[in-house]
């Protein structure tokens, strides 16, 4: 009975000392399941910084247990100056605010990342290009350097990015992306191996600048004549990696000795049991030969036929590209005879259309000829006028003739001037009104 009065009142005793806490860090004011959070707090509170230190110290104990989210809420909106204050605030009440500020900025900067290497070479046309490589051999394993270019004495990418491997136990594939100057690339890379791997004990992993290293363990220990499988042709910029090659040299030459040993020996029973096949099949060919002397003679007679034939096809082919031309000509008969009857009426036409024209021209003549008869009227009965004159002047030269063999003057010579003064002024009248005419 003593020993339960003693527990409860420790109890008590606990309960007190835990309220007396809670009420150093909150007013009485104030009630915890009243408390803003950190949303209100960013949007209300945060808009006046100089509301910060009120908040803070109005809700001390909701920001000791909630404050990594207030944190990253101001860094994930960009409030940088009231995060600033805050920090500040929080720094001079001792609360410990490192690991939450440096998580939420990570955790952004590589949400950011992420961002960038999604969209970074969306709706580009990337220049794909198999990669430069190089291998060489020991008796366990096979080593493949990849360069991020075309050529070994190129330049090429630094890093590549999205990279893609895929190890098999008889190929190996690498793809990736890149960027060189102005120009993106896609690295392809795939090849089928010669035997097969060992894919758990295989590794990969970055070597110099701009290259990229395979170390692929072989299932059997052994030498391989070569990389790749039976019928696929090495690509023009793979070469052998001499580096690689000198420093198995001595392990390789030992088996390398080994094996045409063994591959003499096998080649000695082969030979033997290889003739010994050929007169076999020398039986069986000259057997065959006699069954088919026949058939090639059938084959003989068949021949000239086959020629014949063949004549003739190129003159079946000939008839059947001139059928649709004739039945196109038949076609068009029709069209030719309504265009024969067609064309007297075009001539008359044309015929009709030349008159006009021509009549058209004759009316401007016609026209000329009327305004011309006026003037040929008026001429007309001028010229027995002329032809008066004409009398006059001829019978006053004969009076001037006689009276100069007679060497006497005449009354009438001042009247014979003056009609020639006159006349000459009566013609320059008439001139002019011919003109007018």
């Amino acid at each position: 009975m003593y020993t339960m009065l003693h527990k409860i009142s420790i109890l008590l005793i606990f309960i007190l000392y835990i309220t007396q806490v809670k009420s150093i860090f909150i007013d009485t004011e104030v009630d915890p399941e009243n408390l803003l959070s950190c949303n209100e707090l960013y949007s209300v509170i945060f808009t006046d910084i100089n509301k910060i230190t009120e908040y803070i110290d109005e809700n001390i104990y909701y920001l000791k247990q909630k404050f990594p989210i207030c944190i990253d809420l101001l860094v994930r909106n960009g409030r940088l100056e009231a995060l600033d204050y805050y920090l500040d605030e929080l720094d001079k009440r001792r609360i410990e605010y490192r690991k939450s500020l440096s998580y939420s900025i990570n955790s952004i900067k590589k949400e950011l990342d992420d961002v960038n290497i999604k969209y970074r070479y969306q709706k580009i046309e990337y220049k794909n290009i198999y990669p430069a490589s190089q291998w060489a051999q020991s008796l366990d394993n096979i080593y493949v350097e990849i360069k991020f270019a075309h050529r070994h004495d190129s330049p090429g990418c630094l890093e590549v990015e999205d990279k893609k491997i895929d190890i098999k136990e008889d190929s190996l594939s690498f793809s990736g992306t890149c960027s060189l100057g102005d120009d993106y690339i896609r690295i392809d890379y795939h090849i089928k191996l010669y035997k097969k791997i060992n894919i758990a004990a295989s590794v990969h992993e970055s070597g110099a600048v701009g290259r990229y290293r395979f170390t692929l363990k072989k299932a059997e220990r052994g030498f391989w004549e070569k990389l790749l499988a039976d019928g696929e042709e090495p690509h023009s910029n793979m070469r052998i990696w001499y580096e690689m090659k000198e420093k198995y040299q001595d392990e390789l030459m030992g088996y390398e000795k080994d094996e045409d040993e063994e591959n003499d020996k096998d080649g000695k029973d082969k030979e033997d049991s290889d003739d010994d096949k050929d007169e076999k099949d020398n039986d069986d060919k000259k057997e065959e030969i006699k069954k088919e002397e026949p058939k090639k003679e059938e084959k003989k007679k068949e021949e000239p036929k086959k020629e014949e034939n063949k004549k003739e096809e190129p003159k079946k082919e000939e008839i059947k590209k001139e059928e649709p031309k004739k039945e196109e000509k038949k076609k068009e008969e029709p069209k030719k005879e309504e265009k024969k009857k067609e064309e007297p009426k075009k001539e008359e036409k044309k015929k009709e259309e030349t008159k006009k024209e021509e009549i058209k021209k004759e009316e401007p003549k016609k026209e000329e000829k009327k305004k011309e008869e006026p003037k040929k009227e008026e001429k007309k009965k001028e010229e027995p006028k002329k032809e008066e004159k004409k009398k006059e002047e001829k019978k006053s030269e004969e009076l001037r003739k006689e009276e100069t063999k007679k060497g006497e003057p005449k009354k009438e010579k001042p009247k014979k001037t003056e009609t020639k003064k006159e006349d000459p002024k009566k013609e320059k009248k008439e001139e002019s009104k011919e003109k007018k005419n």
